[in-house]
């Protein structure tokens, strides 16, 4: 779930400045690659019907880390990055995420447009969660806890 909400707020970042075609570029990387990730967790490396979930949660974290590395370590992601952030306007020529991150971390208002941009995230999240927690709560009812989870 935490790979998801840090996905949502890549998206919603790069939604906010423009750079919108991103996200669907490490969404079709990692479509392509989900069917081999289940085929190793769950044949070669043995796991199962548990490789599923596994092979889930790794696509779902590969897709901020090819975002991240297109944003950081490519120079044509760098580049965008200047241009759609306007940093490029104040003669910037290059974005160092050390001190990018910095100073958001060091600015009240750097802190409060990561919230504004990742509680979205958070509450669309929320709806699996609380299925989660109805599903385990109903493993507790009796007499038939297997009963009450088929239903």
């Amino acid at each position: 779930l935490w790979c998801y909400s840090v996905n949502f707020t890549f998206t919603a970042w790069l939604q906010s400045i423009d750079m919108a075609n991103v996200p669907p570029y490490a969404c079709l990387a990692g479509f392509v690659l989900h069917i081999p990730m289940n085929m190793l967790f769950v044949r070669v490396l043995g796991f199962g019907y548990e490789g599923v979930a596994m092979a889930t949660v790794a696509f779902q974290l590969l897709q901020p880390i090819l975002i991240f590395f297109y944003l950081f370590g490519t120079s044509h992601g760098r580049g965008r990055m200047l241009e759609c952030t306007g940093a490029k306007g104040i003669g910037r020529t290059r974005l160092s995420f050390r001190r990018e991150i910095f100073t958001a971390l060091s600015s009240p208002s750097g802190i409060w447009q990561y919230l504004v941009l990742s509680l979205p995230g958070v509450v669309v999240i929320t709806e699996w969660w609380a299925s989660e927690v109805c599903v385990f709560l109903a493993g507790r009812l009796e007499p038939d806890p297997a009963y009450a989870l088929g239903a």
